[in-house]
């Protein structure tokens, strides 16, 4: 929240967008979150899943959240319908990017639902270089939209990758799928065949 006007402030707000996306794939399913970083922004799918686990590598204490960081810990884990991993793969370690696709990908027996910043997003939207990258020592590597499908199409054999550009409007406001608005980050949509 901005202390200022107690509005959701641009990551809240960014999150709580890409929950809202994802909750339209999955009413009625059972659902895994990985890096369920903000809380509040997951009730869209809480509402919507049939079951809602969640997994972080350091969950809040009593928050039901299970402690685990793929793919290390995916053997903790129980498969769900669709797993869901928003912001956390440019988190990763390049060395185990691509071992964190194929543990999140083991583990949806349906879906997975990734979203991650475009490499080429400063470009676009400089207002927003903190959150995609630039000066921020916790993004450890950022791919544009033709890298993560190829990734996305080697860590997910057999799997239908479709990506879906997010772009920011004048307000700052995600958009997705806007016809001719660039991408500011990816939300990647893999379908068992």
């Amino acid at each position: 929240m901005r202390p200022d006007t107690g509005a959701p402030d641009f990551v809240t707000r960014s999150a709580y967008q890409r929950y809202a996306f994802a909750a339209a794939y999955l009413a009625g399913t059972s659902v895994l979150d990985v890096g369920a970083g903000v809380a509040d922004a997951s009730l869209p799918l809480r509402h919507v899943a049939a079951v809602y686990r969640a997994c972080d590598m350091e969950p809040e204490p009593g928050s039901g959240v299970i402690e685990a960081v793929l793919p290390a810990d995916a053997g903790k884990l129980e498969p769900a319908d669709t797993v869901v991993a928003f912001e956390v793969f440019d988190h990763t370690s390049p060395d185990q990017q691509f071992g964190f696709l194929e543990a999140c990908w083991s583990l949806a027996r349906r879906r997975f639902i990734l979203s991650t910043p475009d490499t080429d997003a400063r470009r676009w939207y400089p207002q927003t270089d903190v959150f995609f990258g630039v000066d921020n020592p916790d993004h450890l590597r950022e791919l544009p939209g033709w890298k993560l499908r190829r990734y996305l199409t080697r860590a997910c054999p057999g799997g239908i990758v479709t990506l879906v550009p997010n772009g920011l409007d004048e307000s700052d406001v995600f958009v997705t799928g806007a016809a001719g608005m660039p991408a500011a980050s990816w939300f990647a949509v893999v379908d068992r065949a």
